[in-house]
C-alpha cells in the first residue's frame, strides 16, 4: 500500500482541538498527499456525515485504504461509493517518485557502466514513448562513480 496511516494524532499543521472528522474532511479538502488511510475505527459517524466524505473523496486521488468503525443503519450505498473510490484510486495508483530511482539504480547495478555514462533506458518497439520521456527526463543523469570491490569475490563458483 502507499505511504502510512495519517490521522489526527500524528497530525501536524492542524489544530490539536479539531475532531477526528473535521480532520479528515479538512485533509480530503487540501489533497494531504500523505492522508492515504480513512480510519473511522474509532469514529460513530452520521449519516450526512458519511454524505459529504463520500463527496470529498471524489474529488481526491491519495485515499488507499479505509478502516470502518461502527456504520450507521442505510449506510451501505455510500460505504460502497467510498470504496469503489478507493479501489479506483489504487488502481490508478503507479508509484512513488523514489520507487523510479530504485528502479532505475538495478538497472544499471547490472549494467558494464563505465563513469560518465549516460542514464537511460533501451527504447524498444512496444515502450516507445513512454521510454522516450522517461530518457527525456534522465538527459543529465550519469554515472558519476563506479564502486568495484573484487576482494569481496562472486556468488558464483
Amino acid at each position: 500500500m502507499k505511504a502510512g496511516v495519517f490521522s489526527s494524532k500524528n497530525l501536524v499543521n492542524y489544530s490539536q482541538t479539531i475532531s477526528d472528522y473535521q480532520t479528515i474532511i479538512v485533509c480530503l479538502e487540501k489533497h494531504v498527499p500523505s492522508f492515504v488511510h480513512l480510519d473511522f475505527s474509532n469514529l460513530h459517524l452520521t449519516l450526512p456525515q458519511l454524505e459529504e466524505i463520500a463527496a470529498k473523496i471524489q474529488n481526491n486521488n491519495f485515499i488507499g485504504n479505509v478502516s470502518w468503525g461502527k456504520m450507521p443503519n442505510a449506510s451501505s450505498e455510500l460505504v460502497q461509493k467510498i470504496e469503489s473510490k478507493i479501489i479506483l484510486n489504487n488502481h490508478n495508483y503507479k508509484n512513488h517518485p523514489t520507487d523510479f530511482v530504485h528502479g532505475l539504480f538495478s538497472l544499471h547495478a547490472y549494467m558494464d557502466s563505465t563513469e560518465n555514462d549516460i542514464v537511460e533506458f533501451a527504447v524498444e518497439k512496444e515502450n516507445n514513448e513512454k521510454v522516450k520521456t522517461r530518457n527525456e527526463q534522465l538527459k543529465d543523469w550519469k554515472v558519476f562513480k563506479i564502486f568495484n570491490k573484487p576482494e569481496i569475490g562472486s556468488i558464483t563458483q
